[in-house]
């Protein structure tokens, strides 16, 4: 009976250390990321990265990264959305 209770034990031990790696990229791996991938980006790749996000869907909540955006034109969208400064301020938080 305790040999089972031992491997068992061993067993959860060692699932649990090979799962620590999944929380490795936490929000700000992945903000520093994205922000690296946008940096690098041709504008007709930022163009079609940027009508993608705006055809997620309504329950998908990206629309949350766009609320400060108010009433704005598209145009007026990319502007803010391509300004690095703006992007540097972002992945800043």
């Amino acid at each position: 009976m305790a040999t089972r209770a031992i491997r068992t034990f061993i067993l959860i031990s060692i699932i649990a250390m090979l799962s620590f790696p999944i929380y490795a990229w936490d929000e700000t791996g992945h903000k520093i990321t994205a922000y690296i991938a946008w940096q690098r980006m041709t504008p007709e790749t930022r163009d079609k990265v940027f009508k993608i996000l705006l055809a997620a869907p309504e329950d998908s909540q990206i629309g949350a990264y766009y609320l400060h955006y108010g009433s704005r034109s598209e145009e007026s969208r990319k502007r803010v959305l391509y300004d690095d400064r703006h992007l540097a301020r972002y992945y800043q938080r």
